[in-house]
């Protein structure tokens, strides 16, 4: 994240002094957005006991885009006759059981944003 700030004199001030007049950060972009609003949807379809597990800030789980026809096992649907979709978005969240179970993984459709499934867990 770039942090931009200008500064003013302000002859208002004793002896002429500078005063920060705002400091604001680069606005995110599009992707980030995106991002933002998959972690929240994959978030909301855990249970209160999944999201308990979940070390760290979810808000900053991994998100990665795959081509559904790479994803050929590890996966248990939610709805066991839906096919995977062309496009998959993959949210890795770590837990307090990663050791003995791995992440948890949460895949969503890319085209309808709904959770489509989860990663199989050891």
């Amino acid at each position: 994240m770039t942090l931009t700030g200008c500064k003013e004199v302000n002859s208002s001030q004793p002896n002429g002094g500078v005063s920060i007049s705002s400091t604001t950060a680069t606005p995110p972009n599009d992707e980030q957005d995106e991002d933002a609003k998959i972690r929240e949807i994959a978030w909301d379809s855990l249970s209160a006991r999944q999201q308990e597990s979940v070390q760290g800030n979810w808000k900053t789980a991994e998100v990665e885009r795959l081509q559904g026809n790479s994803i050929w096992y590890g996966i248990a649907m939610d709805e066991q006759s839906t096919q995977i979709p062309d496009q998959v978005i993959l949210v890795t969240f770590n837990t307090t059981q990663d050791q003995l179970l791995g992440p948890l993984v949460i895949y969503i459709d890319a085209e309808s944003e709904e959770r489509i499934g989860v990663g199989v867990r050891e």
